[in-house]
């Protein structure tokens, strides 16, 4: 798996690992403004679970006052002092100061977008074999 290594590169920190009963997982958490940090806890087995899913992310903001669940965040990441989010087919953005998290901001619903299968525009490209 080379997203885990990818996250320490992108400035991620490593945290606990934990494996029994065949589950996996493992934290990681990045500063997003003083006092306040985003975890991002990744869960792998190889039994799916209730829902077919056999590896999932969870994400949580801690701060001064507290954990805050970022409940459906199927991913989450941070930019600048912003907390970027991708939740119900849509991408939120939450602005993040010291006195706390701020509502998320939709930035685009991409729940109505559908798969349309396409030629890659080198298929019909001969490379001389």
């Amino acid at each position: 798996m080379t997203y885990l290594p990818r996250l320490v590169r992108d400035g991620w920190q490593p945290g606990a690992r934990t494996a029994s009963d065949g589950v996996l997982e493992a934290g990681f958490s990045r500063a997003v403004c003083p006092g306040w940090a985003l975890h991002k806890t990744f869960h792998a087995s190889m039994q799916a679970d209730p829902h077919g899913e056999s590896y999932f992310e969870t994400h949580r903001l801690t701060g001064p006052d507290g954990d805050q669940d970022l409940p459906g965040a199927e991913w989450a990441d941070v930019d600048g002092t912003n907390v970027v989010l991708a939740r119900d087919g849509a991408l939120w953005r939450m602005a993040v100061t010291a006195a706390g998290p701020g509502p998320a901001r939709l930035l685009r619903d991409f729940s109505a977008d559908r798969f349309a299968q396409r030629a890659a525009p080198y298929a019909r490209v001969d490379i001389g074999r």
